[in-house]
Parts: structure tokens; sequence; C-alpha cells
């Protein structure tokens, strides 16, 4: 995390099951990503809030939306959108999944195996 973060490196955690966060899943989620973004917009909003829980506005394995459909925003059951406007196409994050057997890339992006693998020798494969 010292390392690559912020940038584009998201951790996947399992939540502890004492945990009391309410986001929407009926407490079912099983996964959760981390992840500290360089973006200016993102970070003064994180400073005046804190943490934020967030969903990505594409549903998953779709490519990022990199620019807010009105339209589709519309059918969306969330509570604030913020649009700072279009975002510009670049790599994807880097997803690690950690858990007590260790650390295992799921999505090689941005941040490659070989840089990983120099702070987190014990890296596996996917």
């Amino acid at each position: 995390m010292a390392e690559f973060w912020p940038g584009l490196l998201s951790l996947n955690l399992k939540p502890m099951r004492a945990l009391t966060w309410d986001l929407g899943d009926d407490t079912e989620l099983d996964l959760f990503s981390v992840r500290v973004p360089k973006s200016k917009f993102v970070k003064a909003i994180l400073k005046e809030s804190g943490p934020l829980a967030v969903a990505s506005a594409s549903p998953a394995g779709q490519p990022p939306m990199l620019k807010i459909n009105r339209t589709q925003v519309k059918d969306w059951d969330v509570a604030v959108v913020f649009d700072n406007g279009p975002l510009k196409r670049g790599p994807s994050s880097t997803v690690v999944e950690v858990s007590t057997s260790g650390l295992r890339i799921v999505r090689e992006g941005a941040i490659s195996r070989d840089a990983l693998s120099a702070v987190a020798p014990s890296l596996s494969g996917r």
C-alpha cells in the first residue's frame, strides 16, 4: 500500500462478520475493495467526508464508464452521483485479493506483476 497508494491498486478484502455496516447488500457482501485514488476531485471529497463506500458506475465485467449517461442515472438506486466531467481513458487498476492464505493477483492492470512482486514476493498468480 505504501508503494502504490494513492494510485491504481485495489485490494479485495473479506469483511469481519462483526462489522455492522449497511452497504445495501443485506449483509451478503463477501468481499469489498479498498483503493486510495489519485484524483484531486475525489481526494477533496474524502477530506470532507472521510472514507466512502462507493460502487462503480459500470456493471462488473464491463468497460469503465468515462462519461455519465444522464438517462441511465435515473434508473440507479443511489443516494448521490458525483460528476466531475468526462474521464480520460487509461489503464485499469490492478486488483489484488488479500486473504489469510496470502496475496493473489485478480486482475493485472496499471501495476505490473513484477512491480508488485518487488514489494510482495509471496504474491501468487490468478
